[in-house]
């Protein structure tokens, strides 16, 4: 999927499967998700044991994730959504959402927490 986000450059959404902690942990940094970076192989179990991880691309950068856990029938769990801060209030998030309702559209229940 590729957008322009409010009339900016193009976001690409694709699906992660491999993930180059070098793009991701500075995301997590960018956000002040310390609990994430300081435990770096924490974090890369959580994102290969995750039902689904997005990134947005502005170019080879990546902008913003999402990352989902649970069964994709009865439930996802949205767990994380970041976005980079000089990219946010852009419509990442809300493209990044976007895709994971197409992706999963017959879930029972879709649910995010804010801590």
């Amino acid at each position: 999927m590729v957008d322009k986000v409010n009339g900016e450059s193009p976001q690409t959404i694709r699906e992660l499967t491999r993930f180059d902690m070098d793009e991701i942990l500075p995301l997590y940094a960018a956000v002040g998700w310390t609990n994430y970076t300081d435990r770096p192989d924490m974090l890369k179990n959580a994102l290969e044991h995750s039902l689904l991880v997005l990134g947005a691309y502005d170019g080879d950068r990546l902008t913003g994730l999402l990352r989902a856990v649970g069964d994709g029938f009865s439930i996802v769990f949205i767990q994380d959504v970041l976005v980079f801060p000089p990219y946010q209030r852009q419509g990442i998030g809300t493209m990044l959402f976007g895709a994971l309702m197409e992706r999963y559209p017959e879930v029972y229940q879709m649910e995010l927490a804010f801590g």
